[in-house]
């Protein structure tokens, strides 16, 4: 069962968030939401057990608007599944695949230490907690 399924019945006004129509592995396909803000509140969370992450396309190109707890459970979930590197990527982030900017990225998180890691990891869905605000760290 999708944590959203009962949002619709919660808040009819509830723009519905969009969804790929693609499967990994047999999974639900990432889900994302607009950048406003949203009317009640939800567990981001959730969306880990269903193998993705919070994601915005409204932020830009990837990892624009990511913070920093979905990068590190993202950077995870990418190393599971039999899947080519570009197909796991639009399931988990749900966004457009750009090899030069997942290697990058890739690449920093791979060279962070592990109290780097931790940090990332524990940071809250804040500014303070933005993907771009940890790297500057």
């Amino acid at each position: 069962m999708s944590p959203l399924s009962s949002l619709t019945a919660l808040s009819p006004s509830l723009s519905p968030p969009t969804s790929s129509a693609s499967s990994v592995d047999g999974a639900h396909s990432a889900t994302t939401f607009p950048t406003s803000a949203y009317p009640i509140s939800i567990d981001p969370d959730l969306f880990w057990g269903e193998g993705h992450v919070l994601s915005s396309k409204d932020c830009g190109p990837w990892p624009s608007g990511m913070y920093a707890c979905d990068m590190a459970k993202g950077f995870h979930l990418m190393t599971l599944g039999s899947k080519r590197v570009p197909e796991r990527f639009k399931h988990i982030f749900g966004r457009q695949f750009h090899r030069s900017a997942w290697y990058r990225e890739r690449r920093i998180w791979n060279e962070s230490s592990e109290a780097e890691r931790k940090k990332a990891k524990d940071l809250p869905r804040c500014a303070e907690g933005l993907w771009s605000a940890w790297k500057q760290g």
